[in-house]
């Protein structure tokens, strides 16, 4: 796999968050070697992949439409697949790293606590709303 963030010169886990998020021109998805005639538009070749979406999925009790999360089947030529993969790639490089991050605190702070410390975990999902 060619990584697609510039590599840090102590090859540190560390990473400008410039780079982190995308907003560097040394890192990115052209890094990845693509031969121009596969992301050409006259070329008709298609591919199958997948992906998730939310789709209406019937009604709540109250009468609101009910949005699920369903596995899409896609034929798209590459660059089709490119420039949707892309945007979600800059979420996730980003999402990924303070995801590992945290995990290796949070073993870190395991690591050293004492006998008689406890430690309380509390984590929030993006996105999250309560209806009540």
């Amino acid at each position: 796999m060619v990584p697609t963030l510039w590599p840090t010169p102590t090859c540190s886990p560390c990473f400008k968050l410039n780079c982190l998020k995308k907003q560097c021109s040394l890192c990115g998805l052209h890094k990845i070697p693509l031969c121009d005639t596969k992301l050409d538009l006259a070329n008709f070749r298609l591919m199958s992949w997948r992906r998730f979406e939310k789709v209406v999925g019937g009604k709540t009790r109250e009468g609101e439409m009910k949005k699920v999360t369903h596995l899409e089947h896609k034929q798209t030529n590459l660059k089709m697949f490119l420039a949707y993969t892309t945007l979600k790639t800059q979420d996730f490089v980003l999402h990924n790293h303070v995801a590992q991050w945290q995990n290796n605190q949070c073993k870190s702070c395991l690591n050293q606590l004492r006998e008689v410390e406890i430690m309380s975990l509390i984590d929030f999902t993006n996105n999250y709303s309560f209806k009540g």
